[in-house]
C-alpha cells in the first residue's frame, strides 16, 4: 500500500526539471536564466523548510496540512499558457 501511494504521489509531482523544460519550450525563460531560477527555487525551499519545521514544533501536525495545500496549488500556475515571471 505504501509503495502504491508513493507511486501515485510521484506521478503527480512536477519537479523543477519538468517546469524548466516547459519554460524553455514555451520561451518563458532563456537557457541562461534557468540555473538562476533553480538557485532561487532551492533557496526558497531551504527557507520554507526551516519556517515550516519551526511551525511544526510549535503548532503540531496541523501545519502539515497547510504546507500540503500551499504546495499543491503551485502546479497550475507554473504551467499556465501565459506565465508571467518577471
Amino acid at each position: 500500500m505504501y509503495v502504491i501511494a508513493g507511486g501515485l504521489i510521484a506521478a503527480g509531482f512536477a519537479d523543477f526539471s519538468l517546469i524548466s523544460f516547459h519554460y524553455l519550450k514555451a520561451s518563458v525563460l532563456s537557457p541562461d536564466m534557468i540555473p538562476i531560477f533553480y538557485s532561487i527555487a532551492m533557496a526558497t525551499a531551504a527557507i520554507s523548510s526551516l519556517v515550516f519545521g519551526r511551525l511544526l514544533d510549535k503548532l503540531g501536525s496541523s501545519i502539515m496540512l497547510i504546507a500540503f495545500f500551499l504546495a499543491a496549488f503551485y502546479a497550475p500556475f507554473a504551467f499556465q499558457k501565459h506565465c508571467c515571471l518577471l
